[in-house]
């Protein structure tokens, strides 16, 4: 393209939602949402009508995976985790409460065919973990990842009305690798919690790995 004819790069960034601006758009919720910035940047590639209800699914999915982070103590979180699986049954009923994400949701339901299942599943996957039990197997890693970042990707696809077993299996292997990663990236921010996230699988085969170097050593 002529050098003429580009958009320069500021001018387009520039051509996004403002981080501060109407926060009750489940877009900019998500655009103010660090950890989902790059959803919200691929999801400005769909044609603009599917748009909405992808929004409103991140948005949902950021504000339940921030309630860890912004309670104290975990009955406060189960209480706010008990007020979102009460949400979702009043927006599949057509009562959301005055809440954006919710409004959001019963809008995007109108559009386009959504299972309640996936939502309750990522909410009670998120609440399991208010506790930080460490995970014991690789395998339970995996389930944390299907039933979170597959469940999404479940009712991202079902949005899009796209309803295929070999689709759906294809997302649930992606899924796992993304919250796997996901994971993985987070690392350092657990251990400045002091959380050991990586599975007892793991860590009990590393400390035998050094144990043993050590040994070897002296």
């Amino acid at each position: 393209m002529p050098a003429a004819n580009r958009i320069p790069h500021t001018q387009a960034l520039s051509r996004l939602p403002s981080p501060t601006a109407n926060l009750n758009q489940p877009s900019s919720f998500v655009r103010s949402r660090k950890q989902d910035y790059e959803n919200y940047l691929c999801i400005l590639f769909f044609p603009r009508h599917l748009q909405p209800a992808q929004y409103a699914l991140r948005a949902f999915n950021a504000e339940i995976a921030s309630v860890r982070e912004s309670v104290s103590d975990p009955i406060i979180g189960k209480m706010r985790m008990q007020f979102w699986k009460n949400t979702i049954d009043q927006v599949f009923a057509k009562k959301p409460p005055q809440q954006p994400i919710a409004i959001a949701l019963t809008s995007a339901l109108e559009t386009c065919s959504l299972s309640s299942l996936w939502f309750k599943r990522i909410i009670t996957e998120r609440e399991s973990n208010f506790e930080d039990p460490q995970y014991m197997t690789i395998k339970d890693v995996e389930t944390y990842a299907e039933n979170t970042a597959s469940a999404l990707l479940y009712l991202q696809l079902e949005s899009l009305g796209v309803r295929d077993v070999s689709v759906d299996h294809a997302a649930s292997h992606l899924g796992k690798a993304i919250g796997i990663a996901t994971l993985l990236r987070a690392l350092p921010f657990h251990a400045s919690r002091r959380r050991l996230v990586l599975p007892a699988q793991v860590t009990a085969k590393v400390c035998s790995f050094v144990m043993t170097h050590d040994e070897t050593m002296h």
